[in-house]
């Protein structure tokens, strides 16, 4: 609160954009709980016999792990924004 009130109008707008309920900030939301959701696909793949033959473990496992990085950092943008 110490902008000047000019420059608080722009801020404001902003945050309605990037805010966790924004639609940037949302949208993030909506995407990192989409590949938390992604992750469980690998266990699923391991464990059920049906699935043992859509492609190889290796390539789900890769998958994975780059949705075990992705899914926190975007869930913290979506938290700070």
């Amino acid at each position: 609160y110490r902008l000047p009130p000019d420059v608080r109008v722009t801020q404001i707008k902003a945050y309605k954009l990037f805010g966790a309920a924004g639609l940037v900030g949302h949208g993030l939301g909506f995407l990192a709980g989409l590949l938390f959701l992604g992750l469980f696909l690998y266990v699923l793949r391991k464990r059920l016999r049906f699935m043992r033959r859509w492609g190889k473990l290796s390539v789900w496992l890769r998958y994975h792990i780059f949705m075990g990085i992705s899914a926190p950092i975007l869930a913290t943008l979506h938290s700070a924004f």
